[in-house]
């Protein structure tokens, strides 16, 4: 197995597509993102035979007292299981550490093929990523998604509805100018529930970054937005990102909209 650092943003997008519930931090837009905020990226494509069997998007993070550490969220991408070789990337790896001074390698795996997407399914996570995950299965019909829900999560659905909440999507240009108050609505969260958030240039990056694949999802009454999230697409995977919601009108549970 041979390892060597990708230069075709294609060939990697395509290569990315053929992993089940493709991750978002294995693709090239993530690596791009990453160097935004001044960190240091590799990306190496396993090929045996001129066929790439694997995929590693690797990022450079700084530890205190100018330690650091190499990471893969939610990789490699192993392809082709029976010319994948540990090894040859294990060796690649710890020479790459040695050189770059990094004290150890962080590999976060992420959803395996054979895995179920359903609301009941959850695993632990690395600590840059969310502790927890859920996935929903987003094929099921709209009655068989609710069936799944709780009964007071179904109710507060269709309260909000009949409140005359209603749903918008932002994109693009559209998105962009909404960013800031999205953010106030972060700020509202986080200072409610007590969590730390992002600066604004960080929710900037991503919109911008990711373009075409990224939206911002609002539930609006009165044409004011009582809540919003950012939701990311690539292949068959939504992934909902950031999200807030206001501390106004809560009997209205936009948040179900």
């Amino acid at each position: 197995m041979i390892v060597a650092e990708s230069v075709n943003k294609d060939s990697w997008e395509a290569a990315v597509l053929k992993q089940p519930f493709s991750p978002f931090t294995q693709i090239w837009e993530w690596g791009e993102f990453q160097k935004s905020a001044k960190r240091k990226i590799w990306r190496l494509e396993l090929a045996e035979n001129d066929e790439i069997i694997g995929l590693a998007q690797i990022i450079k993070y700084p530890l205190p007292f100018g330690k650091n550490f190499l990471y893969i969220p939610r990789g490699p991408i192993i392809l082709n299981k029976q010319n994948f070789s540990s090894e040859v990337l294990e060796q690649y790896l710890n020479k790459l550490a040695r050189e770059e001074n990094a004290i150890f390698i962080r590999i976060d795996f992420g959803v395996f093929k054979n895995a179920e997407p359903s609301p009941a399914l959850a695993y632990r996570s690395a600590i840059t990523q969310p502790k927890t995950e859920w996935m929903i299965d987003l094929s099921l019909s709209e009655s068989d998604l609710l069936a799944q829900m709780r009964e007071k999560t179904r109710y507060n659905i269709r309260l909000a509805q009949k409140k005359g909440v209603a749903a918008k999507v932002y994109f693009g240009n559209d998105m962009k100018n909404e960013l800031e108050n999205f953010f106030n609505l972060l700020k509202e969260t986080a200072n409610r529930d007590k969590f730390y958030l992002h600066p604004l240039e960080h929710y900037r990056g991503l919109v911008n970054i990711f373009n075409d694949k990224i939206e911002l999802m609002s539930a609006e009454y009165e044409n004011k937005i009582l809540a919003a999230g950012l939701v990311l697409f690539f292949g068959n995977t939504a992934t909902y990102l950031y999200g807030g919601s206001s501390s106004e009108n809560r009997n209205l549970m936009a948040p179900y909209a």
